[in-house]
């Protein structure tokens, strides 16, 4: 039986349980340290999993701008070749990942 990714959620630990995080209402993933934040519209929690894991279960909502950051691209208010805005967050574009971020929008 062939196993189908789930492109809405994920569970991630949390102390002692799993904590379902819906994709819809993460900003973006950030690596610090061993670990994730996951930072969301109005909480954020850090869990013990690299980022380059974290990315493996994402779907297409989703993009890297670094090699720290993956953000969704549904919050992206703005951007140019160095610098990403979501909300008030102005977060840095690595220059190996700006032709991805330009192709990944519709530009007119």
């Amino acid at each position: 039986m062939e196993t189908q990714k789930n492109t809405s959620s994920i569970f991630v630990e949390n102390g002692e349980e799993f904590t379902r995080v819906w994709f819809n209402k993460v900003l973006y993933f950030k690596a610090e340290g061993d670990g994730t934040r996951i930072q969301m519209k109005d909480s954020q929690i850090t869990i013990p999993i690299s980022l380059e894991q974290i990315e493996t279960s994402l779907g297409e909502i989703f993009l890297r701008i670094n090699e720290s950051r993956i953000v969704n691209k549904g919050y992206v208010e703005a951007f140019n070749k160095k610098t990403l805005i979501i909300g008030a967050e102005e977060l840095p574009v690595s220059k190996s990942h700006v032709k991805e971020l330009y192709s990944s929008f519709h530009i007119l």
